[in-house]
C-alpha cells in the first residue's frame, strides 16, 4: 500500500510539473508572437511614413477630420461605423463588408472594455478598447488608422487570409454617435406615433382604447398578449399569446412601470432604454444596452 501512494504522489507530481512547463511554454510562446507583432507594426509604419500615436493599451493610431458630433460616452454609447481590416505587414483583407466607400454601416454600443478583458459587440475588440468611453480620442465624422497586435485583434483565429497571432490594421470611419433615447424617438417618429404617457423613462403609445376602466392591481393577476422587438433593428426577440403574471413580481423593470399605464383590453407599444429592460448585461439575442419595445395588449 505505500508503494502505491508514492506511486500516486510521484504521478502528481510530475503531472504538476508538465502542467506548469506547458502553460509557460505557452505564456512565452505568446509573448514572442506579441513582441513579433510589435515589431511588424514599426516596421510597417517606417516603410509606410505613418505618423502614428501609441495609446495605453499598445494600440498604433492616427486620427484625421473634423468632429461633426459627439464623442462616446456612456449617454452616446452607440457608435455607427465603416471599418475595414487588414493583416500587416501583406496588407490582405479581412474584413470589409462595411468599407469606407461602400453604403454599408455598422451600428453597435461600446462596452468600453480593457486590453484584457471580456468580449466585444464589435469584432475586432481593439476597435471599441481604442474608442474607450470617456476618452475623448475620436468624435463623429472622423476617421481613424489603427494598428493593434494580436491579443487585441483575432488571437488565435485563422482563415485562409488570416494566420494565427496576426497584427493588423484597422481603417475606420464613425459615421455617427447615438444614444438609446436617439433610437427611441426615430423609431417612434418613423412608426408615425404620438406618445401617450412617459413614466420614469417607459414611453406608452395607445393604439387601441379599451372598453373597461380597469387598471392592473399590486396584487392582480394580468395576462397580455405580446411581441417583443429591438428598436435598432426591428428583430423579434419574444411573443407570447397569453402571459400571465403580476403586475411587480417577475418582469422587467419597463413592464412594471408601463403596464399598469395601460387599462383592460388596451392595445398599445411600450418603449424602454436598456436600463429598464436587460441593462449592460443583456439576454439572449438581446445585446448589452439594447432598447426595446413591445407591442401589447
Amino acid at each position: 500500500m505505500k508503494t502505491s501512494k508514492y506511486f500516486i504522489v510521484l504521478a502528481i507530481s510530475i503531472f504538476s510539473f508538465l502542467s506548469c512547463k506547458r502553460e509557460n511554454e505557452d505564456e512565452t510562446f505568446v509573448a514572442e508572437q506579441t513582441e513579433r507583432n510589435e515589431q511588424e507594426i514599426q516596421s510597417y509604419i517606417a516603410q509606410k511614413g505613418l505618423n502614428m500615436q501609441k495609446d495605453e493599451n499598445g494600440i498604433y493610431y492616427n486620427v484625421s477630420g473634423s468632429i461633426t458630433g459627439s464623442y462616446p460616452d456612456s449617454t452616446y454609447r452607440y457608435v455607427e461605423l465603416k471599418y475595414e481590416v487588414r493583416v500587416i505587414p501583406s496588407e490582405t483583407a479581412v474584413d470589409t463588408l462595411y468599407k469606407l466607400s461602400g453604403t454599408k454601416t455598422f451600428i453597435a454600443p461600446l462596452l468600453n472594455p480593457t486590453a484584457t478583458s471580456g468580449a466585444t459587440v464589435i469584432k475586432p475588440s481593439g476597435v471599441d478598447i481604442f474608442m474607450q468611453i470617456g476618452k475623448q480620442k475620436i468624435a463623429k465624422g472622423q476617421k481613424a488608422t489603427l494598428l493593434m497586435n494580436h491579443t487585441l485583434a483575432y488571437g488565435t483565429a485563422s482563415t485562409p487570409f488570416l494566420p494565427p497571432y496576426s497584427a493588423i490594421r484597422v481603417d475606420l470611419e464613425v459615421i455617427n454617435v447615438k444614444s438609446e433615447n436617439d433610437f427611441i424617438s426615430e423609431k417612434i417618429q418613423s412608426m408615425g406615433l404620438t406618445v401617450t404617457e412617459n413614466k420614469d423613462g417607459v414611453i406608452f403609445v395607445r393604439t387601441a382604447t379599451g372598453s373597461s376602466d380597469v387598471v392592473a392591481k399590486d396584487s392582480a393577476t394580468v395576462t397580455t398578449k405580446y411581441v417583443g422587438r429591438r428598436v435598432i433593428d426591428n428583430t423579434i426577440f419574444d411573443s407570447n399569446e397569453s402571459f400571465s403574471f403580476k403586475p411587480y413580481i417577475g418582469v422587467i423593470e419597463g413592464w412594471k412601470l408601463g403596464i399598469p399605464l395601460m387599462k383592460l383590453n388596451e392595445k398599445g407599444y411600450l418603449f424602454m432604454p436598456s436600463n429598464l429592460a436587460y441593462g449592460s448585461s443583456g439576454s439572449g439575442s438581446i445585446l448589452p444596452y439594447s432598447p426595446l419595445y413591445f407591442d401589447i395588449e
